[in-house]
């Protein structure tokens, strides 16, 4: 699954890259644009924007992670704590909103809206949020049941952290 939400990224990272190059350079140029640019760049920042949550949330780089837990006068037991409650909560926030998110896929599809100029329905690429909230979820309860079996404390699927590194 990580190698899916690293290849996504990367892929959604280059393609807004390279097209939005490619229209400046055509704009500059060649004095015309290419139509679709906006709204190709804008589905990617949707699917990047939660399929990179989601990987941020694997690997411990959410912002709690590295606000709290890298102050060396907070004890263990806190972090430990502090760990399996947010991972629990954010589990359980995330499970909620991917249930919500599709719910709003449902009313996206039933409205019919597709985008403007290449008439892609909404709800193809806004189908991102519930499956980003979705692996949130998964990756925050996979920390929480960590945190509750360790003796070390998980604040990322990749990061877990023992007395000697606190």
């Amino acid at each position: 699954m990580k190698k899916i939400e690293e290849i996504i990224i990367v892929i959604c990272i280059i393609a807004i890259t390279i097209i939005m190059n490619v229209n400046i350079v055509l704009r500059h140029l060649l004095n015309m644009s290419w139509s679709p640019t906006e709204e190709i760049c804008l589905i990617l920042v949707v699917v990047f924007t939660f399929i990179g949550s989601a990987y941020a949330t694997r690997i411990g780089a959410h912002l709690f992670a590295s606000f709290l837990f890298d102050l060396p006068m907070i004890s263990f037991r806190f972090k430990k704590f502090l760990a399996t409650l947010i991972s629990f909560v954010s589990g359980a926030t995330a499970a909620f909103v991917a249930y919500l998110g599709i719910d709003f896929i449902r009313l996206t599809y039933i409205s019919g809206r597709t985008t403007p100029v290449l008439g892609i329905p909404f709800y193809w690429f806004y189908a991102a949020l519930p499956v980003g909230f979705a692996l949130i979820a998964w990756h925050s309860m996979v920390c929480f049941r960590e945190n509750i079996r360790s003796d070390k404390y998980c604040i990322g699927m990749d990061e877990m952290r023992g007395d000697d590194q606190c």
